[in-house]
């Protein structure tokens, strides 16, 4: 929200009415309307006192008071109340009353029982089904909890039977009688009965015999692809089962599509995969879970050489950019029926911290920070199993080497020697591989010597 000082009002005036800016001569019983509308939009300032054309009138001093009372009444109305900042402003010897009112962002404010949008300079009332597309749109409505054409008989006992088990060992399920079966549905939020019994589209997505009779948008397709870019398939696979089969099998091709090496540890053989695993389950598990069940696109999964794409239909919530991803995660749940599902069975932790152990995941490995990009209406996670140039010749501590540079900007040999625990020698020979592969270069002489990050950065 902003606030307004004489010089910001006179250009908000000389601008004249638009998206953001209302001019009115006097407070109306609709005042509130403009104020709900600027609410579900972008925010705005309702200046009062000030002609359509731009011309000042100014107010009654002595009733500025009154007025500001009036203006509070015109949008009590609304629900939720918006967030506004009322205040009087002198301009060229008059008085005005501006009025600015902050973004909702998610969710609505309805003015009586009436959703307004500021289109232009006139508020715009919704109708039919633009109510529901902006509903959606504002995560008034979730997906999960709409109801679905699915009745009883279309869902699997089998299926219910070992999520229950998973969920609660103990609980006593029993398949064969119909009212159990209801109540347990209902009780998970999955179904619902008014007059009728009926299953939501969560209960579809966790239980259906077939998911894709019901919601045909709930689709995984992966594939791998032969080198870096989208030409050669070498295999593909595409799913349409429930969603912990979408998430397990999806999460098996994965495994089978990236290479394994082996490491001869304490005398056992451990075995090392090219993506940690931590941060292939976030990244997945974020795709399905988090995506716009509304949209009939489908989530992607490209497996490269060099690299692992994963993309969703879904925009990410009001105010939240990729960049606050490292530190926020995802702590606003789109479906957050399926996401409660998830937790009960601790394929989530539900405290929002999948994304930063992703991100910790990728550095314990030596491998760049995962990339997120909203593109249009898609959102895009990349993992990298490498950093550029590198052409898979660097070792683990070189690889950690980058990433503490990143984010320290230098480091000596004796800090690296004491990092990684290795001899003086061993870690300048680390050091100059780096420089030989234009990834950092030398700074300083004798004791003096440490390394930077080579320009231009690496991009991760």
């Amino acid at each position: 929200m902003i606030t307004v000082d004489i010089a910001t009002l006179k250009k908000l005036i000389e601008s004249g009415e638009g998206n953001t800016v209302e001019f009115q001569q006097a407070v109306a019983k609709d005042t509130g309307r403009t104020i709900c509308a600027f609410a579900n939009t972008d925010g705005g300032h309702l200046i009062i006192g000030v002609e359509k054309n731009g011309g000042i009138v100014g107010l009654e001093r002595a009733k500025l008071d009154d007025l500001q009372q009036a203006v509070s009444n015109s949008y009590k109305i609304c629900s939720p109340v918006p967030l506004t900042q009322v205040g009087t402003v002198e301009i060229d010897g008059k008085y005005v009353l501006v009025i600015s009112t902050a973004k909702l962002g998610d969710g609505v404010c309805y003015y009586a029982d009436e959703i307004l949008l500021r289109v232009g300079s006139t508020n715009h009332k919704l109708t039919g089904p633009a109510i529901e597309e902006f509903l959606r749109k504002n995560r008034v409505i979730n997906f999960d909890w709409t109801r679905s054409s699915a009745k009883l008989q279309d869902v699997d006992t089998e299926k219910m039977k070992k999520y229950m088990n998973r969920r609660s060992p103990n609980y006593l399920f029993d398949p064969a009688s119909e009212k159990a079966l209801k109540n347990l549905l209902i009780s998970l939020h999955l179904a619902g009965e008014n007059g009728d019994f009926y299953v939501r589209n969560g209960g579809v997505l966790f239980f259906a015999k077939h998911p894709e009779t019901f919601i045909p948008q709930n689709k995984v397709k992966l594939v791998r692809f032969k080198g870096k870019i989208p030409v050669d398939v070498l295999d593909i696979l595409v799913l349409q089962n429930t969603l912990v089969e979408n998430i397990e099998e999806s999460l098996a091709f994965i495994r089978r599509s990236t290479r394994k090496s082996y490491e001869i540890k304490n005398l056992e053989r451990e075995e090392k995969t090219e993506y940690p695993e931590i941060a292939i389950r976030e990244a997945i598990v974020n795709a399905l879970v988090h995506r716009d069940y509304f949209s009939s696109a489908v989530v992607q999964v490209n497996v490269f050489d060099d690299r692992i794409d994963i993309a969703n239909p879904g925009m990410l919530p009001t105010g939240i950019s990729p960049e606050d991803l490292s530190s926020l995660g995802l702590g606003v749940p789109r479906n957050p029926i399926i996401y409660q599902m998830l937790i009960d069975i601790k394929v989530v932790e539900g405290i929002g911290t999948g994304i930063p152990r992703m991100i910790s995941a990728m550095r314990d490995a030596g491998l760049p920070d995962p990339e997120f990009r909203q593109l249009g209406p898609l959102f895009k996670t990349t993992l990298f199993n490498a950093f550029p140039n590198q052409a898979g010749n660097l070792n683990v501590r070189q690889r950690r080497s980058l990433i503490y540079l990143k984010d320290n900007s230098i480091i000596t040999a004796p800090q690296y020697r004491k990092m990684f625990k290795i001899s003086h020698p061993i870690a300048v020979d680390d050091l100059n591989k780096l420089i030989k592969l234009g990834l950092v270069k030398k700074r300083g002489r004798g004791p003096a010597t440490a390394y930077v990050l080579a320009k231009p950065k690496i991009k991760q």
